[in-house]
């Protein structure tokens, strides 16, 4: 913990979702706080990225929760990667989410190209997945290690989702649920060839 004018600090050594437990579970159990906000992150999280990323789903705690979330994330995992341009929407997007309701289980995710936005798009999130996912190499007794690589490619034709948005150069906002279940097909799954072994007793 370290306090300065106006602002006290804390440090976790938990994942980010074990960070938002953290201080709802403890630091704010007489009072929750009015927003989440996850990250800066380095590193996009559109598309597919969603289902890996810590940062969503320290937002997705706050969801839980009932709180309002927002997570930020930068499409650069460079070192020096610039946050000014996260630095200066951030704040734009929170005040919105403070002044406006967020529908229950929701959370926003906010992607920022790696140079100046040309501006801020409403998308949905890409349907994709990761391709040439691993670099073979060497450690120094010769056994074979693998590194975590590839890139994230589309699956699917939908125009103007976070992830051809972000590749154009334009920051993102996406409204991300928490339940992902397939309703469209959970009626037909309740049919045939189900029935006969539903409706039989245990």
């Amino acid at each position: 913990m370290r306090e300065e004018e106006g602002c006290t600090w804390y440090r976790s050594t938990g994942t980010p979702a074990d960070c938002v437990k953290l201080a709802l579970n403890i630091l704010y159990t007489d009072q929750k706080p009015d927003l989440i906000v996850s990250g800066i992150n380095h590193g996009r999280n559109d598309g597919i990225c969603v289902i890996y990323s810590g940062t969503i789903g320290a937002a997705m705690e706050g969801c839980i929760a009932g709180i309002p979330a927002l997570a930020v994330s930068v499409n650069d995992h460079g070192e020096n990667a610039e946050m000014s341009y996260a630095a200066e929407y951030t704040p734009k997007v929170a005040r919105w989410m403070l002044k406006n309701p967020i529908p229950q289980h929701t959370l926003l995710s906010l992607n920022l190209p790696k140079s100046q936005p040309k501006r801020i798009e409403i998308c949905p999130q890409a349907v994709g997945r990761f391709v040439n996912e691993f670099v073979e190499s060497e450690n120094a007794k010769g056994q074979k290690v693998y590194w975590l690589s590839g890139k994230q490619v589309k699956t699917n034709n939908e125009p103007n989702t976070d992830w051809d948005l972000l590749e154009a150069g334009y920051a993102t906002l996406t409204p991300i649920r928490i339940d992902m279940t397939d309703r469209s097909f959970l009626e037909e799954l309740r049919k045939n060839p189900f029935d006969e072994l539903l409706s039989t007793e245990a």
